[in-house]
């Protein structure tokens, strides 16, 4: 798998779609065979960030070694928490994440903070 790194940014619910199909076609070039599971890391972790800290000011995706490595940089300094107990008005994504990544986590910024997972991604 060729390395690169992919930036975009979400600000809306109608931009995650478009996001996910940019990432979709990066994904065909670099040759990902769970293409699957890292889009479906991406929707969760891009649709928090639009959902729940008015954004994702910047995303970036990076593929190295068989992984790729998805950051999403929003306003909002609160940690991401993983519901107890999800419900019909949601709390499923980071149990998804979690599920789907080798590991996952949030970085502090200035501005914010960053949610980063890393996600098997072999040729």
């Amino acid at each position: 798998m060729e390395a690169g790194t992919f930036k975009l940014a979400a600000d809306n619910p109608a931009d995650i779609a478009p996001a996910r199909h940019l990432v979709e076609m990066r994904l065909e070039e670099w040759g990902c065979e769970h293409g699957e599971d890292v889009l479906l890391v991406l929707s969760e972790l891009v649709t928090n960030a639009v959902k729940h800290a008015g954004g994702a000011a910047r995303i970036v995706v990076h593929s190295s070694d068989g992984v790729v490595r998805i950051v999403v940089h929003d306003a909002n300094p609160v940690a991401p928490k993983m519901r107890s107990r999800p419900d019909e008005s949601g709390g499923f994504g980071l149990r998804i994440v979690d599920h789907l990544t080798i590991e996952w986590g949030w970085t502090p910024e200035s501005e914010g903070k960053q949610v980063w997972a890393e996600v098997s991604c072999p040729e």
